[in-house]
């Protein structure tokens, strides 16, 4: 049995390399669960020199139903910099396609189950007030993730 809180955290949301660093409940909207990436040190794609940090931008994604309320998974990305005068790379933000596929509005385990459900034969506009979006943010997510 796990007893460390922020291992029970991750574990919540099933995103084990992740550290959920706060929830936000505010009546009459989503569930807020706010998380960022244990990473530490990342090489530049472009020359694989270790990136310099630029902070964090926080990028807000449906998550799949918690306790009977929609869940935003608010992913706190880091955005790194090539210190690399001659790379072509410059500057980019953390990619991890477990957590959300890239350019995406929602995470990866939601758009699976959206996938799912409209491929079951529920209405689009159903799963989305399920989840507490709207009807485009779940036919933007079985785009991609339905021609898999």
């Amino acid at each position: 049995m796990e007893t460390n809180a922020t291992r029970m955290c991750a574990l919540l949301v099933g995103l084990p390399d992740v550290t959920v660093i706060g929830v936000a409940d505010v009546e009459g909207q989503p569930l807020g669960v706010h998380v960022e990436t244990n990473a530490t040190v990342v090489g530049c794609a472009g020359c694989g020199t270790r990136a310099w940090s630029k902070g964090r931008r926080q990028v807000e994604l449906v998550d799949l139903p918690a306790f009977g309320r929609a869940v935003v998974l608010v992913w706190n990305k880091r955005r790194w910099c090539c210190p690399e005068g001659t790379c072509d790379v410059g500057t980019f933000t953390e990619a991890r396609p477990a957590i959300a596929p890239a350019c995406s509005g929602v995470t990866d385990r939601a758009g699976r189950w959206m996938c799912r459900q409209v491929g079951q034969g529920r209405a689009v506009s159903a799963v989305a007030g399920e989840l507490g979006c709207d009807w485009h943010t779940v036919m933007d997510a079985w785009s991609p993730t339905g021609r898999r």
